[in-house]
């Protein structure tokens, strides 16, 4: 495969429905529609599970590499001298709305599943990123252009 760079996943998709690419790899929730609607078929998911909103669409780990996880995770940051306080602040309200069941049911239909976590948390979780593809870019000898 010969990794093609886009900016932004509406031209990936663009061009994957028409036929100028055969397969990519992005996130799931964005290309739902497509599938549901015939344009497009899921080969797998790259979460340790199959994925909720596509039961019957395998793992990679299961059709073709076992052991293979990558999934998207998204965060709140800001500046780092914000204050501890704020921080924390944030932090309260971010997880309070996660915890709304309304707000659930909504990403849960646009097939999200929220996994929020706390600070202290989403620290060690980017951190295990950092290292597990920072090791991954190292084994394949990867440049920044």
């Amino acid at each position: 495969m010969q990794h093609v760079p886009y900016r932004g996943t509406a031209p990936l998709i663009t061009d994957l429905v028409a036929g100028r690419l055969d397969l990519c790899v992005d996130n799931l929730p964005t290309y739902l529609p497509h599938v549901r609607e015939g344009k497009l078929k899921l080969l797998a998911v790259t979460s340790a599970e199959r994925w909720f909103a596509a039961p019957e669409v395998p793992t990679v780990a299961e059709s073709a590499l076992p052991g293979f996880v990558a999934t998207p995770w998204w965060g709140v940051q800001a500046p780092a001298r914000t204050p501890a306080p704020i921080i924390e602040t944030l932090a309260r309200a971010t997880l309070a709305g996660f915890r709304d069941e309304a707000t659930r049911a909504r990403l849960h239909g646009l097939g999200v599943e929220a996994a929020p976590l706390g600070t202290a948390e989403s620290g060690r979780h980017i951190a295990a990123e950092y290292a597990k593809w920072g090791e991954v870019v190292r084994a394949a000898g990867i440049k920044l252009d």
